[in-house]
């Protein structure tokens, strides 16, 4: 039975970081093997033989324990980040976003809380004359830029095709701000520029409103010119 178990350690296979423990899980059970050979077919009655044939296979089903139980923790935790990001630019996906936008609402209070809604400038033109992998290389560069600029102040998500979006929380810096400073960082830092717009909550605002303000805002920036920041107005 030990025998059969370590070969079904070994079908399993170790990773990367589980070698050092599978490795002596292997150990525990060669040892303990052979203190069951040496007692059962040599008669050895050796107190510390006996000891090992008892305690090390024990040892070797806890560490065997601990290493599958590792993997299928990582691999639920690889599930439910897929679940929750985009493939291509590791960002928050629209549903876990808008989730995330509408708990901030919620707990906002008095305070107010930035939306903001990136388009990338003439994506179509892009992906035509360079190709799609040009193309996901500047969606990942816009999108590790904002991933950055809201670091510890909010949140980044991708909503779909080339639309990039994030949200300021309520203590944080002037939301515009961070929208201008976004917009500067991708026409310096990739060969695209963005239009972009912000809206601010009002009360009792909705997570779908506020974002559906903040993209009415990006269009005006499309209007303008493009490669601007438009602040939503009611009016």
């Amino acid at each position: 039975m030990l025998l059969l178990s370590g070969l079904f350690a070994v079908m399993f296979g170790p990773h990367l970081r589980q070698r050092t423990r599978y490795a002596v899980s292997l150990c525990f059970a060669f040892f303990g093997q052979l203190a069951a050979f040496l007692t059962r077919d040599f008669g050895l009655t050796n107190s510390v033989a006996d000891l090992m044939a008892a305690v090390l296979p024990v040892f070797y089903y806890i560490v065997l324990f601990m290493i599958l139980f590792e993997r299928v923790v990582e691999l639920m935790q690889t599930a439910y980040r897929s679940s929750i990001t985009d493939g291509l630019t590791d960002l928050y996906n629209r549903r876990f976003f808008t989730a995330r936008l509408e708990n901030s609402l919620a707990h906002a209070g008095q305070g107010t809380v930035g939306a903001i809604f990136c388009d990338i400038d003439d994506f179509k033109k892009l992906n035509d004359t360079k190709g799609h992998q040009a193309a996901d290389v500047v969606l990942k560069q816009a999108a590790a830029i904002l991933r950055e600029e809201t670091e510890g102040i909010g949140l980044a998500g991708r909503y779909g095709g080339e639309e990039l979006v994030a949200f300021v929380q309520s203590a944080s810096p002037d939301a515009p701000a961070v929208a201008e400073r976004i917009r500067s960082r991708i026409a310096k830092e990739t060969i695209v520029t963005v239009s972009v717009g912000c809206a601010l909550s009002a009360p009792g605002v909705k997570a779908e409103q506020l974002m559906k303000h903040a993209d009415e805002a990006m269009y005006r920036s499309k209007r303008s010119g493009k490669n601007r920041v438009t602040l939503f107005d009611q009016a």
